[in-house]
Formats: structure tokens, sequence, C-alpha cells
């Protein structure tokens, strides 16, 4: 007979239990994914399944509960149990389709036990497509069977808050291992890739271009947690507004907490350092753009009503005059100066 099922209602109630904690488990992405693409919620506040498991979609499959481990669907005409999150394609080749950040660390290792161990099981009315229970569940070491004690029904607030959630931030409440150690002890900081957001996090990872020799971009990361630099890389960006795969130059830290490199990349405006874990396929946090100007508006020319400012641009250094429209013999009076460029205003 199958014993009570605790049942989480938050997502930091998932801090409290082990389903897809520490990589390379999957548990915790399948579940954002599940929640973010696969569910929807109807105006009567009920789940509706967004693909067919009938047809594997994703890797979806029939669950038998011979092990007793769910509540019997005997008396419940129309509902069966399908199961989500194996994702080995040579049984299951829908579980291709699932996104790179739930199959990665399964992708990049080999005979590793863990890497293939979460689950998430629903209770689905075959005809309506209504979903009327979700659980989390994993394998038994050693086992194919699923652990009683690693067996928890989820709430529906917790599958509408995580898929209300970008995924960083549903890591980071949920208590991702990886995404924690990178902010302070008590979890409370943001991971948004939004670098303004992060400006105030003292305790989470700096990283800076600076200038370098023959006016090439320094990479520079300091502040980074010990458990993370073993196992991640910085990435050189051109812009904020780059994807992750657009990737100029990697470093790997190689344990390192904080260090320089530099690039044979030419100093330029929004030029941006990015951190990645070899766990996840993404950028985890991101620095201010480089500011071609270090933030130094233009300086006034005594005597004049025109104004220069410094700046770089593919590694070099520039000037712009800046001169009031009043200002109209200022190409005699400058005759002699040495000038790029200049701007009306």
């Amino acid at each position: 007979m199958t014993s009570v099922i605790p049942e989480l209602r938050t997502v930091r109630d998932l801090r409290g239990v082990s389903f897809g904690h520490q990589p390379p488990r999957h548990g915790l992405k399948l579940l954002h994914w599940f929640s973010s693409e696969c569910v929807a919620f109807d105006d009567d506040g009920d789940m509706e399944l967004q693909c067919d498991p009938d047809d594997g979609d994703y890797g979806f499959h029939h669950y038998g509960n011979y092990e007793g481990l769910l509540p019997t669907l005997i008396n419940c005409y129309g509902y069966v149990y399908f199961e989500v999150g194996n994702l080995n394609a040579d049984t299951h080749p829908g579980a291709l389709d699932l996104p790179k950040y739930v199959r990665e660390a399964y992708d990049n290792r080999r005979n590793f036990y863990e890497r293939n161990k979460d689950r998430i099981i629903i209770s689905l009315h075959r005809s309506t497509k209504l979903i009327e229970e979700v659980y989390i569940t994993e394998h038994q070491s050693g086992s194919g069977d699923f652990s009683p004690d690693g067996t928890y029904l989820l709430s529906s607030d917790i599958i509408r808050d995580a898929g209300n959630m970008q995924l960083i931030d549903f890591l980071q409440r949920a208590g991702f291992e990886l995404v924690m150690s990178l902010v302070d002890s008590d979890g409370e900081g943001s991971l948004s890739s939004n670098s303004s957001e992060q400006s105030d996090q003292t305790d989470a990872p700096q990283l800076e271009v600076r200038t370098g020799r023959g006016g090439h971009a320094l990479v520079t990361w300091w502040g980074v947690h010990e458990g993370v630099a073993h196992n991640a890389w910085v990435g050189l960006f051109r812009v904020d507004t780059e994807p992750d795969e657009s990737c100029l130059v990697k470093i790997r830290l190689g344990g390192r907490t904080s260090g320089s490199y530099e690039t044979s990349e030419p100093l330029n405006h929004g030029l941006q350092v990015r951190l990645f874990t070899h766990f996840l396929g993404y950028s985890v946090w991101r620095g201010p753009e480089f500011d071609a100007t270090c933030g130094i508006g233009p300086t006034s020319i005594v005597g004049f009503p025109a104004a220069l400012q410094l700046y770089t641009e593919h590694g070099h250094a520039h000037t712009r005059l800046y001169i009031r429209k009043s200002f109209i013999d200022w190409r005699s009076s400058f005759y002699y100066s040495v000038r790029q460029r200049y701007t009306q205003k």
C-alpha cells in the first residue's frame, strides 16, 4: 500500500530535497522546462499538458506504477501515469528534443549514474489532457526502482511560479548548488542577466574589461567562489546583447578565483566578460560593458565654447571635439589643432 507522499508547496521547498540539486543531476532544469514549456493553466486554474505523451514527445512514456510508488488510479476513470526525464535517446528518442540545458550534463558525461536519475511523473486525463497531479522522484542507487523517500507531490503553485521565472532565477530560488555558490551565503543574491541589477552584489563575482598592452582587451576576474572556479571559464563578448554562443575569447579558470588574461582583441566600447560553468550552457554572471570613455565626459576648452573628449576605438586613442552652434569661426580658431572628429551641438 502506498504511504502518504509529502507535498512541496513553494519553489523554496525544493531546497529541502535532493532532486536535481547537484550536477550532473538534471531534475531542477527538467522541472523548469516542464513548467514553462509543457504546461499551461486554463481559466479554471487547471493544468493542461502541451504535448502528446502517447507519441513519445520529449521522451514521455507510460508509467505503470508496478512498485506501488504512487496512489492507484483504478477508480480514476480516464487517468494514466506518464513519466518524463529519461535522457537515454536509444530507448526514448523524443528525449533528444529536450533543450540543451536539460541534456548537457548527460551528453557530456559517460557511464555516470547520477546524470540520468531524476524523473517527473504526472497523472493525466488522456482525453482532456488535464494534469491532476505532478510528482518528482529519483531512481534508487543501483536499482531501476524509484525511491519512495525521494518522491514528492508538487503543488500547482510550484508549477505556475517556476513557469513564470527565468531559469537562472528558478535554479537560485530552488537551491541549485552551483548557482548558490555564486551568491551570498544566505541565498538572497540575484543572478539576473541584467548587469545593472548585479552591481550591488558585493559578494558576487567581479568581471571586468581593462586596458591591456598595445590597446588590447585585458579580461579580469576576482571573487569567484573556489568551488566554482575549478569548473568554470570566462568569455569575452562584443556587447551585452550578443548571444552566449558568440564568444570572442574563452579562458578556463582552472581553479583560479582571480586573475587576468590579455587577449588580442582591440579595445572597443561595449566589450563584456561573462562567467560560465561547465555544467550549464549559458552565462551565470555578466560584468559591465566596457566604457570607451571610462565614464569621463567632455572637458571644456578654456576660453572657447567647446570641449574635447577622449575615447577608445579599435584599440587606439581618439578625441571628439564638441562645439556650440554659435561658435562659427571654430575652424580658424583650431586650425593648428589635431582633431579626429567633430560634433556640433
